[in-house]
């Protein structure tokens, strides 16, 4: 099979080759002129030659199959130096040399490997002029020079309309649109041809430009509404729109901002600080009072779903107040979220006055704000980016999302430790005041206990901070100074040292405990240096205490020490890792709390902030500065499909019906077609011209005979028709056995622009600059700057953190990205890392193996690796919350061995991940945006060998329909699916989504034998039950989704609309009929059927995906747990309109009964 066939399920081309071919062809003569001819029995030397120069060895390998007569060998062997010199024209023209015979396969490889030629040669204007020895071998169609000279004029008409809409977007924001749709469609048409690439590529980039001053309209717009809503009385407005404008200033002051820092954020701040505090005191005026505890608990779950809906901002939040009014709770998160906090957050409380002796509150209520999203604690004045909450005087702020009440309880702990700190004990060092909460939130079990476990310890944590170095007397005292680094440091290396201070007993006396209650009782009147007034408490040679500070570290680093797992200290048995146990917790509803957040990390000026600032702008009616609000966010944020969804609905009405056109075309492409053509494509001709172009050849090729060449050239039309929402051409799936020309664009080195080390979260900390070396051949090393020379399979210890990806950007679409990983370490922990955009935005395939005791020197056990343990993400914070989201597991191989073949297949959002050739995993973009961007290779742990990383763009298999290419998904109206089996995490195409999702029941065609026609009385049997049983289930689960019923259409068209009718009134509202073409009838099979014939439940979310595909049995007595946290994770999702009753407070009926009883 072809090097770059392969993979494409190209089957080999099968010939009879002549006896010998002595005189050469001129230009394969050219091509292999410089590559010493080696006999059949030096084989061991071309593999060295192919070690050193790739294209070499291929090229020898060519000659000796040329010496052989073996045309066909030596076509392959230059395919496969070009995966290594993808743009060489000479090999191409050696290809075509070995082309040989006029039957229908070798014509259509002849015009498909011409065509690739014209791409390779020609210049900027799409002229190539192939040399007079050439001519012979290349097809003498005109087709493929006409077809470069459409693309070449297409590509400068789309950069002149970029330079256009770049130029006019200075006074008409929308046409910034234009503009990026411009450069990705120039990016993608300029792609195959490598001097419009090189072109286009240095002055067009993939990813939505800001230029960096967006920020200052929408900063000046916020703060006039903010001051009119304050002006006007408008108080909700006037809280969100501050909020917003706070939350940006906020953002701006964090010390490790990534991008550019914004300048004269002090003075929004103040204003933004002030108009926050002037909205919510007059909101607390206007509000009615905060509900009891005992009201929330009469609300119904639908009651409850409203007062969410009703309560989901600061404009109108959520408030209670807790059992007993010592807290006042505030949040925008939801009803079940208050009354968790409002039940709880007493509990905690008491535990902390019983800990500390005394109660300083008595009389002086505290605020909790709950919110969401990590914008709301940005809003609320977080100090830093990463913080899960904090305290400000009596007022607590944490943020929660996906959780449960339990859980969201240890986190109140801790910032209720800082309040309880602040007014006992205030002027204490961040050391202790983080290490203390640290030890209070983790030293207790389920909210109900009264008291902390004595001498809790969480062992894990000592060793880290013993291993880090925090027990040495340098690294000790910048955190006792607090000249550490990073402030996070507090937390681990305070915790460890505070329960030292407080538990470290000798003959039976703690030794530091009462001068701890010294050191925090004068942190108020402390003078001099803090490592000063820290020694003269705990160093000062009394009690048995150290006399200075460098003995005292040696003993406080024995301490943990003492903690290491394998010379575990005798005295660590008086500290306990255990609390009681927690009763299993149900997560949280609330519809708010599951939110479209990618893990936090360091962020960029605007990052969710400008979502929220166009947001208040939208709900305002201020659309024309919500405008550029919402282009900023695609500039920090990528193409949010929120956003684009706004700008789609906001741009008519501004006049900017082209800008409205491209936030919808960027929504669906390129899984689906616009249902309009680009209304801006009449001022494009040469874009057109390129359409019609292709259009013409395809169907001329097409009447030749030449079924291969056209439908290529027809994928290649319906591409750029999603770009520019033109009629596709939709030719049928092209019969690909024995075309001697991969079908889509040939395999090219993922390297082959060069690689880049570049920023990655997780890894930019500790990250070894340049410990990663590209090989000549191709391969890659990464956690090692040279190939190991040592004896054996793998070095025993070696590597380190690096990362480096390739220049390549890889624009949405089909593509597959492919390498063989060896492991060339004990131990090894590495990753593939895809879709890269920016440091913090990527999905990464996880893999480790080895033996890591052997590789760090605690053991003498030999890696086997005979497995590997693997994980796929995308990085989304709810992925982890939902079952199936993310996958991961083990891999046997069965036998030892370094290495496996791993193999990435990305189309549109999707991913599927195959080791060895075996499909292990499929994961789907969270909230449906495609995968796009660079592919790079890490490691933080070991070292690896990656061979000839590469990468296929698969776009025209996938337009063309060729089969072979795993499915996508499932199509409801062509038989073009997966075995529903391995669905989930894939599209359903043909149901139109819903925002809280949709129920997808599936009945099959019963498996008939070869002659007998169709039971339609067992279908129309199994559907009725199917159905009855369904709309019970959903009733019984007050189930909220849409439901669809997919008939067979072998049920016949009468009897599907009659039973259809009948089976749709189960359901309110009446289900969605479809009528499917699938069957288990011969051919098909009952084995080959993907159904099984079997009736399945799909559950299908806002974004089209399959998120749960199960037997229908599996409703049997209720959904089972997975399927029913899917539909309650997304019942309220999108606000479906459906019938909410009031909210009305328990006290407030009794109230109005007790009228009515005293009328009568």
């Amino acid at each position: 099979m072809s090097a770059l066939a392969h993979g494409n399920l190209l089957s080999a081309v099968s010939c009879s080759l002549r006896p010998s071919v002595k005189c050469f062809p001129l230009i394969l003569c050219v091509v292999l002129s410089a590559t010493p001819l080696f006999s059949q029995e030096e084989d061991a030397a071309l593999e060295g030659v192919g070690q050193r120069d790739p294209v070499s060895a291929a090229k020898a390998a060519a000659r000796l199959a040329l010496d052989g007569g073996r045309l066909e060998d030596a076509g392959r062997h230059l395919e496969r130096a070009l995966l290594h010199a993808p743009l060489d024209v000479d090999l191409v023209g050696g290809i075509l040399e070995t082309l040989q015979g006029e039957g229908v396969a070798e014509r259509d490889a002849r015009l498909l490997w011409t065509s690739l030629w014209h791409e390779l040669s020609c210049g900027p204007d799409g002229r190539a002029n192939p040399p007079a020895s050439l001519r012979r071998s290349l097809s003498d169609d005109p087709w493929p020079a006409e077809l470069t000279k459409a693309r070449a004029a297409a590509v400068d008409e789309l950069r002149r309309w970029v330079a256009r809409h770049e130029l006019s977007a200075s006074k008409k924001p929308a046409d910034r649109l234009l503009a990026d749709w411009g450069r990705r469609l120039t990016l993608d048409l300029a792609r195959p041809v490598p001097r419009l690439d090189d072109t286009v590529r240095a002055e067009l980039a993939p990813l939505f430009q800001v230029g960096g001053r967006e920020h200052s309209p929408v900063l000046a717009a916020l703060d006039r509404l903010m001051k009119s809503a304050l002006a006007s009385g408008d108080t909700g407005l006037a809280m969100c729109s501050a909020r917003a404008l706070h939350g940006l200033a906020v953002q701006a002051d964090f010390k490790d901002l990534k991008g550019p820092r914004p300048s004269g954020m002090g003075s929004v701040r103040s204003k933004a600080g002030a108009g926050l505090s002037r909205a919510r005191a007059k909101l607390r005026e206007k509000s009615p009072d905060p509900w009891s505890v005992e009201d929330l608990e009469w609300l119904t779950s639908e009651e409850g779903e409203a007062f969410t809906r009703s309560h989901d901002s600061f404009a109108y939040p959520g408030t209670g107040y807790s059992t007993q009014e010592w807290y006042r709770v505030e949040t925008d998160c939801g009803f079940e979220t208050l009354l968790g906090v409002a039940t709880t957050i007493e509990l905690h409380h008491q535990r902390l006055a019983g800990w500390y002796g005394v109660d300083p509150f008595i009389g002086r209520p505290g605020i909790v704000r709950i919110v969401p999203e990590p914008n709301g604690l940005e809003a609320e004045g977080t100090p830093f980016w990463w913080a899960g909450g904090f305290q400000g005087g009596d007022t607590t702020v944490m943020r929660f999302a996906q959780g449960n009440i339990e859980g969201l309880g240890h986190g109140l702990t801790h910032e209720l430790t800082h309040r309880f700190d602040g007014a006992l004990f205030p002027g204490q060092p961040s050391w202790l005041t983080e290490g203390k909460a640290v030890w209070t939130a983790s030293a207790y079990g389920p909210s109900t206990d009264e008291v902390f476990v004595e001498n809790h310890a969480n062992f894990g944590t000592f060793q880290g901070v013993w291993i880090d170095g925090w027990g040495r007397a340098e690294k000790l005292e910048t955190l006792i100074s607090g000249t550490m680094e990073d402030y996070r440091d507090n937390y681990a290396a305070g915790y460890c040292l505070y329960v030292y201070l407080n538990t470290w007993e000798e003959g039976g006396e703690r030794l530091f405990q009462e001068a701890l209650q010294r050191f925090m009782e004068g942190g108020r009147s402390r003078r001099g240096e803090p490592l000063d007034f820290f020694e003269r408490h705990f160093c000062d040679g009394k009690d048995g205490r150290p006399e200075d500070f460098e003995s005292f570290a040696q003993h406080y680093e024995t301490f943990l020490r003492g903690f290491w797992w394998k010379e575990r200290a005798e005295w660590t048995g008086r500290y306990t890792g255990a609390t009681p146990r927690t009763p299993s917790q149900p997560y949280v509803y609330d519809e708010p709390t599951w939110t479209w957040q990618r893990h936090r990390s360091e962020p960029y000026f605007g990052q969710d902030q400008a979502r929220v600032a166009a947001r208040v702008l939208l709900d305002a009616k201020k659309n024309k500065d919500a405008l550029k609000a919402l282009l900023w966010s695609l500039g920090v944020d990528g193409r949010e499909p929120r956003c684009l969804r706004w700008l789609s609905e906001i741009l008519p009405g501004l006049g900017a019906k082209d800008a409205a056109w491209v936030a919808e075309q960027a929504l669906v492409f390129p899984s689906w077609s616009m249902a309009q053509p680009a209304p801006f494509l009449s001022r494009l001709p040469k874009t057109r011209a390129l359409l019609k172009t292709q259009a013409e050849a395809s169907t001329a090729w097409a009447e030749q005979g030449l079924p291969r060449s056209a439908a290529a050239l027809a994928a290649d039309h319906d591409r750029l028709a999603l770009w520019v929402g033109a009629p596709r051409l939709s030719l049928p799936a092209p019969d690909l056995e024995g075309l001697r020309h991969p079908f889509d664009r040939p395999t090219h080195l993922l390297g082959a622009r060069g690689w880049i080390e570049d920023e990655l979260v997780g890894y930019d900390k500790k990250r070894r600059v340049g410990l990663w070396q590209a090989l000549p051949d191709g391969d890659l090393l990464v956690g090692r700057r040279k190939e190991r020379s040592g004896t054996g399979k793998v070095d025993r210890g070696g590597g380190g953190m690096a990362f480096t990806r390739s220049e390549d950007y890889l624009l949405p679409g089909t593509y597959r990205i492919e390498t063989r990983v060896r492991f060339t370490t004990a131990y090894g922990r590495g990753q593939v890392v895809f879709g890269y955009q920016r440091r913090d935005r990527s999905l990464r395939l996880t893999f480790s193996g080895g033996a890591y005791m052997y590789a760090v020197g605690e053991s003498e056990e030999e890696p086997s690796f005979e497995e590997i343990d693997w994980s796929l993400s995308g990085m989304w914070e709810r992925d982890g919350a939902l079952s199936g989201s993310t996958r991961s597991g083990n891999i046997d191989f069965g036998k030892q061995r370094t290495a496996f073949d791993l193999v990435l297949l990305v189309d549109g959002a999707s991913v599927q991940a195959i080791v060895d050739g075996r499909l292990v995993a499929t994961y789907h973009t969270a909230d449906g945006r495609p995968i796009e961007g660079h592919v790079g290779f890490a490691t933080s742990s070991g070292a690896f060998q990656f061979t000839t990383p590469r990468v296929q763009r698969l776009d025209r298999s996938r337009q063309a329909g060729v089969e072979g290419l795993l499915a996508a998904g499932l199509h409801l109206d062509k038989p073009s699916s997966p075995a529903f089996e391995d669905m989930e995490n894939r599209p359903v195409y043909g149901l139109e989504p819903s925002t809280n999702g949709s129920m997808l029941l599936w009945i099959p065609t019963p498996w008939t034998k070869a002659g007998e026609e169709v039971d339609v009385g067992a279908i129309t049997r199994r559907a009725r039950d199917s159905s009855e049983r369904l709309s019970k289930a959903l009733a019984r689960e007050r189930a909220t989704q849409p439901v669809a019923i997919a008939l067979p259409a072998s049920l016949g068209h009468e009897q599907v609309e009659t039973l259809g009718a009948e089976l749709a009134a189960l359901f309110d509202p009446p289900a969605r009929l479809i009528v499917h073409p699938y069957t288990a009838a011969p051919p098909v099979g009952l084995t080959d059927a993907v159904d099984l014939n079997k009736r399945w439940i799909f559950f299908v979310d806002a974004a089209g995906v399959a998120r749960v595909v199960a037997p229908l049995f599996s409703v049997e007595g209720g959904f089972d747990p997975r399927l029913d946290h899917w539909l309650t994770v997304f019942r309220d999702h999108g606000r479906p309109e459906r019938e909410l009753p009031p909210v009305r407070r328990f006290s407030e009926e009794d109230e109005a009964g007790e009228d009515l009883d005293g009328e009568d």
